[in-house]
Formats: C-alpha cells, sequence, structure tokens
C-alpha cells in the first residue's frame, strides 16, 4: 500500500508539473501574439499616414504624375478617380486632371503604398513661382499672432514663420479648398508651410492649413 501511495503522489507531481509547464507556454505564446499585434498596429500607422509631395511636373499620364521635388529627386504620383484638383491662383477653383500641365508646381497630398508611390486625394496647383517655394514644412502651428507664428514638424524642430508680401493663405476644409486670411489661424492647425528659409526662420510664400485643431493625420515630406 505505501508503495502505491508514493507513486501515486509521484504520478500527481508530474501531472501538476506538466500543466504549469502548458500554462506557462500558453501565457508566453498569448504575449507574443499581442506583441506582434501591437508591432502590426503600428506598422499600419505609420504606413496609413497622410503625406505630401512637393516639386515640378516633369511628365503626367491618364494616371501618374511624375515630379522633381526641391532636393532633384523624382517622385511618382498616383491619382485615383475620387482626387480633387484645386489651383490656388490668389482664389481658389476647382480644376481637372486635364487642366494640370508640365511645368505645373503641385502639392500633392494623399498615402503612400507599399512602394514609394503616392496615392493623392488632393492636388493643389499654385502659381507661385518654384524659386519662392525653396523649402517646404508641414507641422503643427504651435504659435501664432498677428506677424508671425511658430511651426512644429514631426521630429520637434521649431520654424519661425513670416509670412511676404503677398503671400497666399489656404484652408482645406468640408472637401472645398478655400481662399482665407492670415487671421484664420489657430494653434494646433496642421499646416504646409512654403517659402525661403534661413536658419530656423521660413519667410512664407503660401501657407496651406491641411487640418483644424487638434486632427493630425499628417508627415512631413519634403
Amino acid at each position: 500500500m505505501i508503495n502505491i501511495n508514493k507513486i501515486l503522489i509521484v504520478f500527481l507531481l508530474f501531472v501538476f508539473s506538466i500543466g504549469g509547464v502548458h500554462a506557462q507556454v500558453s501565457s508566453d505564446s498569448a504575449e507574443s501574439n499581442e506583441i506582434r499585434e501591437k508591432v502590426q498596429e503600428k506598422l499600419e500607422e505609420a504606413k496609413n499616414k497622410a503625406k505630401a509631395y512637393i516639386g515640378t511636373i516633369t511628365d503626367i499620364t491618364d494616371t501618374t504624375i511624375q515630379i522633381k521635388d526641391a532636393q532633384g529627386e523624382i517622385q511618382q504620383i498616383s491619382s485615383n478617380d475620387d482626387a480633387m484638383y484645386v489651383k490656388t491662383n490668389g482664389s481658389s477653383s476647382k480644376i481637372s486632371l486635364d487642366d494640370v500641365a508640365i511645368g505645373d508646381y503641385i502639392v500633392a497630398m494623399g498615402f503612400k503604398n507599399g512602394t514609394s508611390v503616392l496615392s493623392a486625394s488632393r492636388i493643389l496647383i499654385t502659381s507661385v513661382e518654384p524659386d519662392l517655394m525653396k523649402v517646404t514644412v508641414w507641422g503643427k502651428i504651435s504659435f501664432n499672432d498677428d506677424d508671425n507664428m511658430e511651426i512644429t514638424d514631426k521630429d520637434g524642430n521649431v520654424f519661425i514663420v513670416n509670412p511676404v508680401k503677398g503671400a497666399k493663405y489656404f484652408l482645406y476644409q468640408d472637401n472645398e479648398n478655400q481662399s482665407v486670411k492670415y487671421s484664420e489661424f489657430d494653434d494646433n492647425d496642421t499646416a504646409i508651410v512654403m517659402g525661403e528659409k534661413e536658419d530656423d526662420t521660413i519667410d512664407a510664400s503660401l501657407i496651406q492649413i491641411v487640418n483644424k485643431g487638434d486632427v493630425d493625420e499628417s508627415e512631413k515630406s519634403e
């Protein structure tokens, strides 16, 4: 009887130890799955952030636009059927892809796919001369008064923005790109600023508000 009891005790200890190992493996597996899911979420979030391609059109077809940016790099833009084309020349007016031509200076906003091609949902055609658009910064307005503003980009760099005489201001809202006054800009607006830069100061020729308030789906792309 004693031997049987000993055997039973050893058997029960073995069963409980196996159960503990199984529970630990299950716990580790669940933790690994959770980590993988969080990593995937971050990747999807990064992939789906809005971007802008800015430069002069060098080639154009029925579905794609090729531009050269300020650094001389070639960028490809895919225009989907729902893309909005807006010409900004003092006022703002909707146009079609047929009205866009080689040599136009554009700001294309949208999302990058798995490659470096931008799938554009909004394309702004500006009459501002490219020579006056030597730098483009996309960020959030962190301060603004009657004379200038500060904009903070996604990397935390802060720029002082001084609008030049004749600068143009636009706001994209309710599926319309509207010409607005400087006084309509607020802290936390997400903006694209284009102009000439010296150190941390930008003499801006054009300021485009992409989102009002705390909504920030942007990422700078020069």
